[in-house]
């Protein structure tokens, strides 16, 4: 998934970019009527798992983060009872 992005990221940098003004719209949509059926479910397989794609890296990410946040909070509990128990140790846990 990173190399893709790095990819569409490479490429349109290496693309010249035209005003909005120029692009004729009515041209591009010709071209996209003529194309074959075939081209068609090609740009729709591309689409879908490019859209696909980028919703399970959200999701992933997403994930990691919370994983990593909540490690991170379980780390400062754990650190911080330990500051208290060393500050204060008639709070520490007695054996019998």
């Amino acid at each position: 998934m990173f190399l893709t992005l790095l990819f569409i990221l490479l490429s349109s940098c290496l693309i010249d970019s035209k005003p909005l003004a120029d692009i004729n719209f009515q041209s591009a949509i010709r071209e996209l009527e003529s194309l074959s059926t075939n081209s068609r479910d090609f740009l729709n397989y591309i689409y879908f798992w490019t859209i696909l794609i980028t919703l399970i890296t959200f999701v992933l990410v997403s994930m990691i983060c919370c994983i990593f946040g909540v490690l991170i909070y379980m780390i400062y509990q754990c650190v911080n009872s330990i500051v208290r128990c060393a500050k204060n140790p008639n709070t520490s846990s007695k054996s019998n």
